[in-house]
């Protein structure tokens, strides 16, 4: 299983990946790269990009006492871009969030 990243909660990249006989844990994140483009260019040279990242978050017991994902990530120097709370999971019974991010990268 992923680390938490200074969460204590299991990270992912993409999705969650189990042993054999693992059990779901109550709560995890996934997140994933949904789009890089280049965003400036300065004499046929790229001098900024952004970053589009997913963040899926979930629990078994909601949300209320889940760790600050949105500060971590503000923290990181990204910004919120939009949310939205997810299907249940039948098959793990974990309800979800997903949460986009913007990172913009300056190139040299």
């Amino acid at each position: 299983m992923a680390g938490g990243i200074g969460m204590e909660i299991p990270v992912a990249n993409n999705r969650l990946i189990l042993n054999t006989g693992e059990d779901w844990p109550d709560r995890y994140i996934v997140y994933q790269v949904i789009s890089s483009s280049s965003e400036r260019h300065v004499d046929d040279r790229e001098i900024e990009r952004s970053h589009l990242v997913q963040v899926n978050m979930w629990s078994k017991n909601g949300f209320l006492n889940f760790p600050d994902v949105e500060g971590a990530m503000l923290s990181a120097g990204f910004s919120y871009d939009a949310g939205r709370d997810m299907e249940y999971d039948n098959e793990t019974g974990h309800y979800g969030r997903s949460e986009d991010y913007l990172f913009i990268e300056e190139k040299e």
